[in-house]
C-alpha cells in the first residue's frame, strides 16, 4: 500500500524508487509472508484475550472452583503468550532484513539519489499535516493532491537539509517493522548507482490524472475526516 499524499509528494525519479521498493517486496514474497504472520499474530492475540484471567478481576469472587479455574486459565494463557512473543521477535528480525533487501533492489532500478530522496521526503509529515489542516478548516482552490504536488515541486533545499539532520539525530526504534531511516540511507549512500529506469513525465502525469479522476474525492474526504476527528 502506498500513502495517497506520497504519490503527489514524489517527483518521477522518487516515485520510481517507491514503486520499485514495493515491487521488490512482492518479488521476495514478503507480502505473502507478512499476511501469514499477521494472521497468526491475530489468532494468538485472540487466544490471549480469551484466556487472560486478569481481565475478569473486577468480577472475581473467592471460591474453590473459581480459584482452580483461574489457575488453569493462567497456565493455558502462557502457551499462546509465549508463542506470540517468539513470533514477534522472529518477525521483527525478518521484516528488518526484508526492508534492507527491498532498498538494495530499488537502488538497482531507480538509482541511489532517488531512493535517498524518497526516504527523506517520507519524513516530511509536518508539511503534509499543515496542508491537510488548511484544507480541513477552509475550502481551497485546488485539491489536496494538486496542492501537495505544487508544494513539493518547490520545496526549498533548506527543508530537505533540516529533515536530513533530524534523521541523523534519530535513534532506531525496537518496536517497528522498518529500520531507522538514517540507517537505510547509510546502507546505500556509499555506492553511487545511476538510475536504470525512470517513469517518464507523461506516465507520471497520467498516474496522477488517473488518481484525481477515480479516487481523489473518496481519499481526500477520508483524510480530512480522520484529521478532524483527531483534533476534535
Amino acid at each position: 500500500m502506498i500513502g495517497y499524499p506520497l504519490l503527489f509528494a514524489y517527483a518521477p525519479g522518487e516515485l520510481t524508487a517507491l514503486i520499485a521498493h514495493e515491487l521488490a517486496h512482492c518479488c521476495n514474497n514478503d507480502v505473502r509472508r507478512s499476511l501469514l504472520v499477521a494472521h497468526a499474530h491475530r489468532i494468538l492475540l485472540n487466544w490471549c484475550d480469551l484466556l487472560d484471567p486478569i481481565r475478569d478481576d473486577d468480577e472475581y469472587y473467592f471460591s474453590f472452583v473459581a480459584t482452580i479455574s483461574r489457575g488453569i486459565m493462567r497456565i493455558l494463557f502462557w502457551i499462546p503468550y509465549r508463542l506470540l512473543f517468539i513470533l514477534t521477535q522472529l518477525f521483527w528480525n525478518q521484516s528488518q532484513r526484508a526492508e534492507y533487501e527491498a532498498d538494495r533492489m530499488a537502488v538497482k532500478l531507480a538509482g541511489t539519489q532517488n531512493l535517498i530522496s524518497m526516504l527523506q521526503i517520507a519524513h516530511m509529515g509536518d508539511v503534509v499535516d499543515s496542508l491537510i489542516g488548511r484544507h480541513a478548516i477552509q475550502k481551497q482552490s485546488m485539491t489536496l493532491g494538486e496542492q501537495l504536488r505544487e508544494i513539493f515541486a518547490k520545496l526549498p533545499m533548506k527543508e530537505e537539509a533540516r529533515v536530513q539532520k533530524v534523521l541523523e539525530r534519530s535513534q532506531g526504534s525496537m518496536d517497528t517493522t522498518h529500520p531507522a531511516t538514517h540507517l537505510r540511507i547509510a546502507m546505500v549512500q556509499g555506492k553511487e548507482v545511476a538510475p536504470a529506469f525512470q517513469i517518464s513525465e507523461e506516465e507520471y502525469n497520467r498516474v496522477h490524472q488517473e488518481i484525481l479522476e477515480q479516487v481523489q474525492e473518496k481519499m481526500e474526504h477520508r483524510i480530512l475526516d480522520e484529521y478532524r476527528a483527531k483534533i476534535s
